[in-house]
């Protein structure tokens, strides 16, 4: 059996967080992961442990192994459950949802679970749709970890950095699309210097 720990503030406390994802998809999964990293290195200072298993099924056990090493305020698990035309995928969403849930329940280390389960993957255009939904989803992960760890230790300041990126490079390098996707993954607001020194038809704007 294991022991429920009533002690959040010292839960809290702890220097690092475990991320937990299936290897399924994973290069939709990774954009999840690549997006909680950076939102989490722009509000918190702790550490994060990647972890990898090979399907979303296999992320309780890690999840139950981690919250009871003592080592992380926090776990949060990430994976793709995809609606292949049968039954199953419903089972293994519920049995993954509900294992997470008894982890941080038996455990009391805070579990938060990106495992999604689209009802139309497969659809047209859909792989894309969720590849950029993730990214949303792993900013929202971040924010809803941090804040409920600093919820259960009030006394916890977190390392707050101000970032600013300055793309440069040559005509047609891509700075755009870069730019746009730093933007997005760290959720920074995208600026375009042109549109701050030029109006419509190329007009230099006037002087502030």
């Amino acid at each position: 059996m294991t022991t429920f720990r009533p002690n959040f503030k010292e839960t809290a406390a702890r220097p690092r967080i475990a991320f937990i994802q299936s290897c399924w998809h994973r290069d939709i999964v990774d954009e999840l992961r690549d997006a909680f990293l950076a939102e989490q290195g722009r509000i918190d200072s702790r550490a994060v442990d990647l972890i990898e298993v090979p399907g979303a099924f296999e992320i309780p056990l890690r999840a139950k192994l981690e919250a009871l090493s003592g080592t992380y305020a926090a776990v949060v698990a990430a994976g793709l459950v995809v609606d292949g035309g049968i039954y199953r995928h419903e089972f293994v969403a519920t049995a993954v949802i509900s294992g997470l849930m008894n982890v941080q329940l038996e455990t009391g280390v805070p579990l938060f679970s990106a495992v999604l389960t689209p009802q139309d993957f497969l659809g047209q255009g859909q792989p894309e749709f969720f590849k950029a939904h993730f990214v949303t989803k792993g900013i929202e992960a971040a924010q809803a970890c941090i804040g409920s760890i600093g919820s259960l230790n009030p006394g916890y300041a977190p390392i707050r950095i101000a970032l600013r990126i300055n793309v440069v490079g040559s005509s047609g390098s891509g700075k755009s699309t870069l730019a746009q996707h730093l933007a997005r993954a760290l959720a920074l607001p995208y600026i375009e210097l042109d549109a701050l020194f030029w109006q419509p038809n190329w007009t230099p704007a006037p002087d502030p």
